[in-house]
């Protein structure tokens, strides 16, 4: 993302799976040092994504297959830099999505995205 040419940044898995949560189990053994280690780690590694010019993609890896999946129109949601990314605002951690919506008469009405 230093890289002024770069146009996207991509995020991807060291290993078979990709992950964007905590590990609960490590937050769990931790003691109160530990906490603040894993939180002080993750909220300056959340903002410094937040804070990229570039679009974010986080990338899953695939599991191998015996033939390739048929083709199929892919999209690719972005928003304008001017606007904060949805991400940020919609879910925080393990909060269900739905506990997080804005409720009641001035609520906007839900997005679609396909």
């Amino acid at each position: 993302a230093r890289d002024p040419s770069a146009r996207v940044v991509v995020l991807g898995a060291a290993g078979t799976v990709f992950c964007s949560g905590h590990d609960l189990r490590e937050i769990a053994e931790a003691d109160g040092d530990g906490h603040e280690r894993i939180f002080s780690v993750c909220s300056e590694l959340m903002l410094t994504i937040h804070r990229m010019p570039q679009p974010v993609v986080a990338r899953s890896p695939v599991a191998p297959r015996a033939r390739p999946p048929p083709a199929r129109p892919r999209r690719l949601i972005a928003s304008p830099r001017t606007e904060p990314s949805r991400a940020f605002r919609r879910s925080r951690g393990t909060t269900p999505p739905a506990a997080t919506r804005t409720t009641g008469s001035h609520a906007p009405p839900p997005r679609r995205y396909r």
